[in-house]
């Protein structure tokens, strides 16, 4: 029955739903203004808190009934074994007090000379003989009275079954609600989501969002001085990727609309490709990869990275085409960004490999044939990238972006 930390919970859903953050959080399905997937999911945590903190008032009002009633049986039971005690020690002090009398009456030495001695024995004997059946009676009383409350089934303080089935059922089709809702919003996180999910079956574009919209803060910033080399502080990054994942991002968005350095957008977009559970260059693919490098020419490895593009899944491609795209304009600023196509390899290339732990090569191999790859993918762009296939998402309604689910 304590509280305190579900009060907490309750507490810190109604104060968020209250600001400023979850007022201007609104879906861009249905009408204008309503709820978004966060708000009426947090919405629906706070009924669940609600609904299982009136069943726990509900036990614990129960439990006070209980209570009061124990208590009332308590002093009942008391004040009779009191009474009862109390008449049996009151008959058992008459007992001895005739009793001493009677024997007291009966060691007189003077007992022939007392008139009416034998009559007054009989008397003291009779007083002496009622105050112990008196005794015996209240004794008796005490005794069974003692016995038949020790037998009397005790008072039940467990709360009904009833109550906890009901919260069991009650969160047997609530929580499965949310799970549904959560899995089919467009709105759905983006980060650490596969990338055909996100992109095919959720936004129904081409391209990721967080990898779009990231490009899409840093196309002002290619002349940043160590762009994608540069760590950004935590909290910003952590901040972005929400605004990314709540898609408040759009094609009027501007770095310095959100107090955001260029680092910022980078640093996150190497993020999103070190979270993919599939690996931009695909999982399946890396044994190939990893063959690249050992080849002998520059000419083969080319070739052989073409050869490689071209079996990726079309949205992989796309993704990979796009980012690529822009690295290779990041890489043609970088006698000011001091960022060649080799320094952008090194710390973009390991992002687009699965992470270390999920793969069987070393870390030193894992940065060196990343790094192999990604510079020849940014150098040979124009080569390896089909102008057939351009994308050109600049000329899409970005602002438009928050998709209306399909029917």
């Amino acid at each position: 029955l304590n509280k305190s930390i579900d009060s907490d919970v309750l507490k810190a859903f109604k104060e968020f739903r209250l600001s400023s953050v979850a007022q201007n959080n609104c879906s861009p399905f249905g009408q204008n203004g309503s709820p978004s997937i966060l708000n009426s999911t947090i919405d629906d945590f706070i009924e669940i808190h609600e609904y299982i903190d009136k069943k726990r008032k509900d036990w614990l009002e129960e439990f006070r009934k209980i209570d009061e009633q124990a208590k009332e049986r308590h002093l009942y039971i008391r004040q009779t074994m009191a009474d009862f005690r109390d008449n049996y020690e009151r008959a058992q002090r008459k007992f001895e007090a005739a009793d001493g009398n009677l024997k007291k009456f009966r060691s007189r030495s003077d007992s022939g000379a007392v008139p009416n001695y034998d009559e007054r024995c009989r008397e003291l004997e009779d007083i002496r003989g009622e105050c112990d059946q008196a005794r015996i009676l209240h004794r008796d009383n005490y005794i069974t009275e003692t016995n038949r409350e020790a037998q009397a089934s005790p008072v039940s303080v467990a709360p009904p079954p009833l109550s906890y089935h009901d919260i069991e059922q009650y969160l047997s089709y609530r929580i499965p609600e949310i799970k549904n809702r959560l899995d089919t919003n467009k709105l759905a996180p983006s980060f650490y989501c596969d990338l055909s999910e996100h992109c095919l079956k959720r936004i129904q574009r081409p391209i990721a969002y967080p990898i779009e919209f990231c490009i899409h803060l840093l196309k002002d910033s290619l002349q940043e001085e160590g762009l994608f080399r540069i760590a950004p502080a935590q909290i910003k990054q952590k901040k972005l990727m929400t605004e990314l994942d709540l898609q408040l991002i759009d094609k009027n968005s501007r770095l310095e609309d959100f107090g955001y350095d260029a680092h910022v957008p980078a640093s996150t977009l190497k993020q999103y490709l070190r979270g993919l559970p599939d690996c931009l260059l695909t999982n399946a693919l890396i044994p190939d990869w990893n063959k690249i490098p050992l080849l002998s020419t520059e000419a083969d490895r080319v070739q052989r990275i073409g050869q490689l593009i071209n079996q990726l899944p079309k949205v992989n491609y796309d993704n990979l085409r796009y980012l690529i795209r822009f690295l290779s304009d990041v890489a043609r600023h970088s006698s000011v960004n001091k960022m060649t196509a080799s320094n952008l390899s090194i710390c973009i290339g390991s992002n687009l490999y699965p992470k270390e732990q999920s793969s069987n090569f070393s870390t030193p191999n894992l940065y060196a044939n990343s790094s192999i790859i990604v510079e020849l993918m940014i150098i040979h762009y124009e080569t390896l990238f089909s102008s057939n296939n351009q994308i050109d998402i600049e000329q899409e309604n970005l602002s438009s972006y928050k998709f209306q689910p399909v029917n």
